[in-house]
């Protein structure tokens, strides 16, 4: 029987506690896997990856737009100099 991991970070990861729950096809009412009952730990863990991963999209943002003002600026020059 599959036993199913919580997916956080970008990773497959087990939890940091050792409950299962048995996951049921309602049609037949046969358990067909088992998964991680998550905990306030495998939260946090999740809860601190999506901050991450949220500070890391906005610098990438923000170098991008850097970049496009660097763009501009330097057009804006090149057309000075006509």
């Amino acid at each position: 029987m599959k036993k199913y991991q919580h997916y956080i970070n970008g990773e497959w990861i087990d939890s940091t506690g050792n409950e299962l729950i048995a996951v049921v096809n309602p049609a037949t009412e046969e358990v067909i896997g088992k998964i991680a009952m998550g905990n306030s730990q495998d939260v946090d863990k999740a809860v601190a990856a999506e901050k991450a991963d949220r500070n890391n999209s906005e610098k990438a943002n923000q170098e991008k737009i850097n970049e496009a003002i660097d763009t501009i600026e330097l057009s804006r020059m090149e057309v000075s100099d006509l």
